[in-house]
């Protein structure tokens, strides 16, 4: 079995995540892939999902001019001559990219109930049983009959990368070359059109239409844009930047940019969340949140063009931080010792990192260890914090919270965000630790489960006296720290 990490990158599809699966296992990167990444494009259409769109096509184009991407069709009329075709790859240690119908996937839903093309990865073959990686959703171990695949296989592609040689890239020139591309192209404008189509009729119509909520155009394509801006942080963060500017910029556009990612996030899921109840709530904000995101793109654009104009490091400066547990009483137990569908297969950690201290993991099994979040209050020593770190996940999907803050002078309310334990960072949540949990069923499949740090950044010049967790019992927590600048008065204080 070639050994292999599953690539899954949120707002692509099953097989262009099967390619960069590929990609990463041959090169060791694939991040050239997103190279037209922070795009919008917007063609009115018979529905307003319809209109937006991230065409896949900009991703195949950017893994064939930087990796070569090449491949070859195993065509056959006989199935089983194809299985044999992908039998004499895999003896050769080279993957293949499979297109099976999902009613053959004894690893889904879809298992002997419904039709759907599905597109996985191939890494071996033992036993009469071909190994198979899932990418969305993550999953590895899994293994199919023979029998199965040979039923059930659509087509079949042997794939292969080589790193084209091209011109020596730095942070500054993907910068330039994706605002230049952005004006160009009256992104923005096109932006604008769309926001200017929102309504709750529009956005109702388009979410009763029927088919696998993944099929959905106005969830899927929203999708695709939300993470093409996450993709565009990958290659920003890929990108080369040994000089002190070019780590300048990178930083300084990481931080400004989180924020979008942030708010496309939470649109995405509050459509989601809209779909799965059937109606749109009452106070229906997505308009509202996508005329506050459409202005936030254009000020970070504006900002970077700022950035690049500088050229310089000022503002570059390091601060020393110390963390404060804020204590809450534990009122839950996390599933995270196993319940009675999962079993852990990794070992929790016994230590994380928050921000840049390393803190104690203290988890007691087989009692009440996280604290399930109802909008329990905590009393703060009136200091001041430049963040909140909320430790933990949510269940049954991303949640989002209101975390009431109360300041020497004022009270205000901020939203947290926490992706679901099993789904990976929705959010820009830092990622603390990810391990393996098996399904207790006849598969035995692997699923990947994290604990995340969210982050609040508050008002530096304010002083916070109290907190208020959110009502949302759905949002897991482990601890909840606040992080303050180390001075002379504060280390006496500690």
């Amino acid at each position: 079995m070639i050994d292999m990490l599953p690539v899954s990158i949120v707002g692509l599809d099953c097989y262009i995540n099967s390619l960069l699966t590929v990609v990463n296992w041959k090169l060791g990167e694939y991040h050239m892939s997103f190279w037209d990444s922070w795009c919008f494009r917007y063609v009115p259409s018979v529905s307003l999902g319809e209109s937006v769109e991230y065409p896949m096509s900009y991703v195949l184009s950017n893994l064939q001019y930087y990796y070569n991407y090449v491949f070859e069709n195993l065509e056959d009329v006989d199935n089983e001559k194809v299985l044999l075709k992908i039998i004499e790859i895999l003896d050769c240690n080279m993957p293949v990219v499979v297109c099976i119908d999902m009613y053959f996937c004894n690893w889904t839903e879809n298992y002997k109930k419904d039709h759907a093309e599905h597109i996985v990865v191939i890494n071996g073959y033992k036993n009469s049983k071909f190994s198979i990686i899932d990418t969305m959703p993550v999953q590895t171990g899994i293994e199919i009959e023979f029998s199965e695949l040979h039923d059930g296989i659509i087509w079949a592609k042997k794939v292969d990368f080589h790193i084209n040689s091209f011109e020596y890239i730095t942070v500054e020139k993907f910068l330039k070359y994706t605002m230049v591309r952005i004006e160009n192209n009256k992104e923005f404008e096109q932006f604008e059109k769309f926001v200017s189509e929102i309504s709750t009729e529009k956005l109702s119509k388009d979410l009763q239409c029927k088919g696998y909520i993944w099929s959905i155009p106005i969830l899927n394509n929203l999708r695709r844009l939300y993470g093409n801006r996450k993709q565009f942080l990958l290659i920003l963060e890929k990108v080369e930047s040994s000089q002190a500017t070019e780590k300048f910029l990178v930083e300084k556009v990481r931080t400004i940019y989180q924020e979008v990612i942030k708010q496309w996030g939470v649109i995405v899921n509050l459509l989601y969340k809209y779909r799965t109840v059937g109606k749109i709530g009452k106070n229906n904000d997505i308009k509202e949140r996508f005329e506050r995101l459409l202005l936030l793109e254009r000020t970070v654009y504006a900002e970077i063009g700022d950035l690049l104009l500088k050229n310089d490091t000022e503002g570059i400066k390091e601060t020393k931080t110390l963390l404060h547990k804020i204590i809450f009483q534990n009122n839950f137990q996390s599933h995270f010792s196993g319940n009675e569908d999962f079993e852990y297969f990794s070992e929790l950690p016994q230590e994380l990192v928050v921000g840049s201290k390393t803190i104690k993991f203290e988890f007691i099994e087989n009692q009440n260890n996280c604290i399930s979040c109802s909008g329990q209050q905590q009393v703060i020593d009136n200091f001041q914090v430049i963040k909140l770190h909320f430790i933990g996940y949510s269940i049954w999907g991303n949640q989002i919270g209101n975390v009431k803050l109360t300041f020497s002078d004022c009270e205000n309310i901020f939203e947290l965000r926490l992706s679901d334990w099993c789904l990976g960072e929705n959010f820009c949540e830092k990622i603390l630790w990810e391990g393996k949990f098996i399904k207790k069923n006849e598969n035995g499949e692997v699923c990947h489960a994290y604990i995340y740090d969210a982050e609040l950044v508050l008002p530096s010049n304010k002083k916070l006296t109290k907190i208020a967790l959110p009502e949302n019992d759905k949002m897991l927590l482990f601890c909840v720290y606040a992080e303050r600048e180390l001075t002379t008065n504060s280390l006496e204080k500690d």
